[in-house]
């Protein structure tokens, strides 16, 4: 398991980041990276597919042999019960961040400094035609059912607007999953619930910022 140690500690030292730096940037822990560099263990497939989609090449590193999966994780995870979420993963799988944050379908939900993931998920394959640059966050909140509910998990770009459709939308430090349409000038906010009233904005306002849309769902088990 030496070569494989010495293979991981390599790609860490060529990105110029500390052990600390590099585990927080594909949400591991310090000690799990450590472990990985001493040959303790071996990372999950999981954790590899998610190197590679940071651009860190990888070969030859081999993943360990534990049951692989994926899970969210954190306290924002168990709180929505979304623990529920896991995924096999395979070698050539397209695989995205889970972030720290949620998306309220509702009256907004507060985001964190930084997009931090707390774990990985293999999505669909076609999904990378939108590019390497997608995170899953959760759904909290009802005021888009019935199309997404509380604790879907959404797939979303960082691309900005893109036409008529659903956004991650971040708005005076809050965070919204709503769908959005356009008059001259304005932003129509629109929840697909019919008891959330729609609202426009100003296309100037600089306290709202469109993240990016909505391509893909998975929906939490009943």
């Amino acid at each position: 398991m030496q070569e494989n140690s010495e293979k991981l500690k390599q790609i860490r030292l060529k990105s110029g980041k500390s052990q600390a730096e590099f585990a927080k940037e594909i949400g591991v822990s310090q000690r799990t990276w450590s472990a990985y560099e001493s040959g303790e263990t071996r990372p999950k497939m999981a954790i590899l597919l998610a190197l590679e989609n940071l651009g860190y090449d990888i070969s030859g590193v081999e993943a360990g042999s534990a049951p692989r999966g994926i899970k969210s994780a954190g306290a924002e995870a168990d709180a929505l019960g979304q623990n529920h979420f896991e995924s096999k993963v395979e070698s050539g799988d397209f695989v995205i961040p889970i972030l720290e944050q949620s998306l309220s379908a509702g009256h907004g939900k507060e985001l964190p400094e930084k997009d931090s993931p707390t774990g990985y998920i293999a999505v669909p394959k076609e999904l990378k035609r939108y590019g390497n640059n997608l995170a899953a966050l959760y759904v909290s909140g009802d005021s888009m059912e019935p199309t997404l509910h509380r604790g879907d998990l959404i797939v979303c770009d960082s691309c900005g607007w893109d036409g008529e459709g659903i956004y991650a939308l971040r708005m005076n430090g809050e965070g919204f999953v709503k769908r959005l349409s356009q008059k001259p000038g304005k932003l129509v906010v629109i929840s697909d619930n019919p008891k959330y009233a729609p609202w426009e904005e100003n296309a100037e306002n600089t306290s709202l910022e469109i993240i990016g849309r909505v391509h893909y769902a998975l929906k939490k088990a009943e």
